[in-house]
């Protein structure tokens, strides 16, 4: 039972020291420390606009599937609320679901005209049942 506790107690040690070494392999510039905390809260609070709104993984992670709600002269507005993979295993009363959530918080921190943003909602809306309607594969990257 002496031997059991002498060899937990130097495995314990090693690990610490394994830990500690590490640490100390780090290099951190902690001049900056306030920026970071800065982006980290930062982040957090806008987490929505860098995740898939039903799985939750990053965009650098998967592709969002973007929906046109607007067409002008040479250029085009989407949103993408989920990534491909989600897409293709929605319903679409869900993916409407997923895109009004994420139309809702893009409209709170924009000054577009209500108007206006109820006549894209409804092009957006009628573009998701339309694409829907088409065969939907769910794509991996």
């Amino acid at each position: 039972m002496k031997t059991l506790k002498v060899i937990i107690l130097i495995v314990v040690i090693w690990l610490v020291w394994l830990c500690l070494s590490e640490a100390q392999s780090l290099s951190f510039d902690l001049s900056d420390y306030n920026q970071r905390i800065d982006f980290v809260v930062n982040h957090q609070a806008r987490s929505h606009y860098s995740l898939c709104g039903r799985c939750g993984l990053q965009w650098r992670y998967v592709k969002g599937h973007n929906i046109i709600y607007y067409e002008g002269e040479g250029f085009a507005k989407g949103l993408f609320a989920i990534c491909e993979y989600c897409w293709g295993e929605c319903t679409t009363n869900e993916r409407i679901f997923y895109y009004k959530k994420r139309w809702e918080e893009q409209l709170k921190e924009s000054d577009n005209n209500y108007y206006e943003t109820k006549a894209s909602w409804e092009r957006l809306k009628a573009n998701i049942i339309k694409e829907s309607e088409l065969v939907s594969i769910p794509i991996l990257n």
